[in-house]
C-alpha cells in the first residue's frame, strides 16, 4: 500500500527566468518588460512553473504539489482540491549508499515542469498579460512536498 505524508510546506520564493536570459535569473522589471514588448497579437504566450529540487532531499522519492490559494490542511485531500493545480514527480533511490551512481550524485538537481497556462486561462479568460499574472502568481501560488512512505506488495 502506498501513502504520502507532508514533509514540507512554505511560503513561495517567485523567480522569473527570461527567455531572453536563460542562464541566469532577471528581474521581474525585466520580464514584464521583455513580455510586453516582444509578443505581438498572434504570439501565445505560455506560464510554466519550473520546479528545482535536490534529488536526494528526502532520501526517497517525492512529489512536489501546486495550488493557487492555499491547499486543504488534510494532505488526502490536496490532489482533488480546487486549488491543486499540478505536481512534478522525483524519483529517488531510497538506498542511495549502496548505488555508485548515486553517490557521485548526491548533490544532483533535478528538474520538473508544471503547465500552469490552463489554469491561469479558467481565472483570467481574456488575458494571460504578465502585468496581470505576475502579481497573481506571486500571491497565490503555493507548494507542498509529499514523500511516498509505504511498499508496495509482492504477490
Amino acid at each position: 500500500m502506498m501513502s504520502s505524508k507532508p514533509v514540507a510546506t512554505g511560503p513561495p520564493k517567485p523567480s522569473f527566468r527570461s527567455a531572453a536570459h536563460p542562464e541566469g535569473e532577471v528581474s521581474n522589471q525585466q520580464v514584464l518588460t521583455q513580455s510586453t514588448t516582444q509578443l505581438s497579437q498572434e504570439d501565445r504566450l505560455d506560464w510554466v512553473a519550473r520546479i528545482r529540487s535536490k534529488l536526494f532531499q528526502f532520501e526517497k522519492s517525492y512529489t512536489v504539489l501546486l495550488f493557487f490559494g492555499e491547499p486543504p490542511a488534510d494532505e488526502h485531500n490536496w490532489r482533488t482540491s480546487d486549488q491543486f493545480v499540478g505536481s512534478s514527480f522525483v524519483f529517488a533511490n531510497s538506498s542511495p549508499e549502496s548505488c555508485d551512481n548515486c553517490i557521485e550524485r548526491t548533490d544532483a538537481i533535478v528538474e520538473g515542469f508544471i503547465d500552469l497556462t490552463p489554469y491561469l486561462k479558467r481565472i483570467y479568460p481574456d488575458s494571460l498579460d504578465p502585468e496581470i499574472i505576475v502579481p497573481y502568481l506571486k500571491d497565490k501560488i503555493h507548494w507542498r512536498i509529499q514523500k511516498v512512505i509505504g511498499h508496495l506488495r509482492r504477490k
